[in-house]
């Protein structure tokens, strides 16, 4: 059975719309240490994942869009990961399984190749291509001449649905070393390149590199119903007697290049995708909202009515003006994790009481008038988001329309970091109450101290003065 965890992981993971997928682990490090990508899920972390990624690494970030484009809040999330091997078979087959559990809405492919010769390709150039062929898709028979096996291809090319490498090298012609050309895949590597293009040149005229992954990648994305970006791919070597030689010199760089132009790219279709799907109910954010508000805000609420509002407070009764949901600050998931939250009760003098009745207690933290929560769900579900910002405007979002559908809206509000600090502050700057309400509603006065008046009851606008008179229950805890 799944882990907490591991189902929040998935879900992160599939709110990503992108997938950046490489073929080998190492091209993925390298990819990851060149975008700075400082949060990883493990795979064995990630709930429904097929076995060959338990091993795996997902590293999540952002992609944005510069400060000088007018559409500069535009952000895409996306996880980098990669296959447990090179090579067409083990790259279609884990590749189909992986986007059939994560459902990326788009997927680009990272990594090295071989350029083909005397094509105007230079060693760490960068290759971008939306087409490719499996040159070794076809049959051996007889030549009718030579009486000699030959090998007759049957191939098939596919492609990069709706791309647009060719708009984009346009714009970016001043960097000559990124080509757009197709490619040529493989099962094996090849030393002999050249003689492979002359024997599919008809089929794919812009040919510019070989490699064991680009037909593979392509075929899922259109068999899955993923948006392929395309292949971008550094050219590491040149395919022939040579490979391996100098190999090792360009590996690195070539990488750090394609991992450059990808960057780049991305951004330029970022800024031409469509606008998000309104329907957010699927969005991590958005998903862990009914059961905070079912098993918190909704049982909380019935508490406080069933107490008339009325809650005792270190001695004294205290009347409930209104609970706040308070959103952490900068939208950062991990403000809000277990121990940051206790830190933010003790730093706002917040005193914790338990509301008895039903299966069980239920805790709550007062200051003031008011009932004060820190949701943990979100640190507890979204910390290892790349996009946290937006996925707290979507739980904001979804918990406002619970609370308008159930007409809590007027009790319960949503805060924004600043304003539960200046509403913290203009508590603080209150006279303490003093009154004691008994059962009998005879009122104790605190020695030298005058009797309670509105002065000394925190209000917000359109809030009512607590009533004296109200009974209270001794609550528990």
């Amino acid at each position: 059975m799944a882990t907490l965890l591991q189902i929040n992981n998935l879900r992160t993971l599939r709110s990503c719309k992108l997938c950046v997928i490489c073929a080998k682990s190492d091209e993925a490090e390298v990819v990851k240490d060149r975008w700075a990508i400082r949060t990883r899920i493990a795979g064995a972390d990630v709930a429904e994942l097929p076995k060959a990624f338990a091993s795996h690494d997902f590293y999540t970030s952002t992609f944005e869009l510069d400060e000088a484009n007018e559409k500069n809040d535009r952000k895409l999330s996306y996880y980098l990961t990669y296959t447990s091997r090179q090579g067409i078979q083990s790259f279609a087959a884990e590749a189909a399984s992986l986007f059939t559990v994560l459902k990326p809405t788009y997927a680009v492919m990272v990594g090295c190749c071989a350029a083909l010769k005397g094509r105007d390709y230079q060693l760490e150039d960068v290759v971008f291509g939306e087409k490719a062929i499996n040159y070794e898709e076809g049959k051996w028979s007889l030549d009718p001449e030579t009486k000699k096996p030959v090998f007759a291809a049957d191939v098939k090319t596919v492609d990069a649905q709706s791309s647009s490498m060719g708009g984009f090298l346009q714009k970016y012609h001043h960097r000559t070393e990124w080509k757009h050309g197709d490619y040529i895949s493989g099962c094996s590597v090849r030393l002999d390149a050249d003689a492979v293009f002359k024997s599919v040149r008809s089929y794919l005229r812009n040919a510019g590199a070989l490699e064991m992954e680009a037909s593979a990648f392509l075929q899922v994305c259109q068999v899955t119903g993923v948006h392929a970006f395309g292949v971008i791919k550094g050219v590491s070597d040149l395919g022939d007697e040579h490979k391996g030689v100098g190999h090792n010199n360009h590996y690195r760089p070539s990488l750090k290049n394609a991992a450059d132009a990808t960057k780049s790219f991305v951004e330029y279709k970022l800024a031409r995708l469509p606008p998000g799907d309104a329907n957010i109910d699927g969005e991590p954010g958005a998903v862990v909202v009914d059961g905070y508000h079912t098993n918190f805000i909704s049982v909380l609420v019935g508490k406080l009515l069933r107490l008339k509002k009325t809650v005792e407070v270190n001695d004294n009764a205290v009347k409930i003006v209104g609970i706040r949901v308070v959103l952490p600050r900068d939208y950062d998931a991990i403000q809000y994790d277990y121990s940051a939250v206790e830190k933010i009760q003790q730093n706002f003098e917040l005193t914790e009481v338990s509301l008895a009745g039903g299966a069980r207690t239920t805790p709550a933290w007062v200051k003031g008038q008011y009932i004060f929560d820190f949701p943990t769900t979100i640190g507890s579900s979204l910390r290892n988001h790349p996009n946290q910002p937006e996925q707290i405007k979507f739980f904001k979002t979804k918990l406002a329309t619970l609370l308008r559908k159930g007409n809590d809206d007027a009790f319960v509000k949503i805060l924004e970091w600043p304003e539960f600090e200046a509403l913290s502050s203009q508590i603080d700057a209150q006279t303490p109450v003093h009154s004691i309400v008994l059962k009998d509603s005879a009122t104790v006065k605190s020695p030298g101290a005058e009797a309670p008046t509105t002065n000394n009851v925190v209000k917000e606008a359109g809030s009512e003065a607590p009533d004296a008179s109200q009974d209270w229950v001794k609550l528990e805890g």
